[in-house]
């Protein structure tokens, strides 16, 4: 992966397009029954942290080719039907490396707290692309 900035765009783009604004804005902990739960890395198996990575790998590249367009598009319209193309294409990555929606955002929430997560995320898309 050329830059791990791009990985993280990509990951809170999906985040607030797909779950809405507040979701990229979300605390970093989950609340469960009152109770915040703290991820980090040893939550995720290893295929769930490389199927992340894959994803996310994916989505950068889709967000890539898809931001011109959006940035050149001639109306308000236009731009919003680009974005949902882009998401489209996000979702069906994500889904094909093998995760669920609420799994890639809860991986993404994690690597966002947990330098370590990162660390091991950006590995394996340094060696995937």
């Amino acid at each position: 992966m050329r830059c791990w900035k791009t990985v993280v765009l990509s990951v809170f783009v999906i985040l607030s397009v797909t779950a809405g604004p507040a979701a990229a804005l979300s605390p970093t902990a989950d609340p469960v029954d009152g109770v915040l739960l703290q991820r980090t890395a040893e939550e995720f198996s290893a295929g769930k942290v490389y199927a992340f990575a894959e994803a996310a790998g994916k989505v950068a590249l889709i967000t890539q080719a898809w931001t011109p367009k959006i940035q050149g598009a001639s109306s308000k319209a236009e731009a919003d039907q680009y974005k949902q193309k882009a998401v489209s294409q996000m979702q069906r990555a994500i889904l094909s490396a093998g995760l669920t929606m609420d799994e890639y955002q809860t991986i993404a929430k994690a690597a966002k707290r947990d330098p370590m997560l990162r660390e091991e995320i950006q590995q394996i898309a340094d060696e995937l692309y």
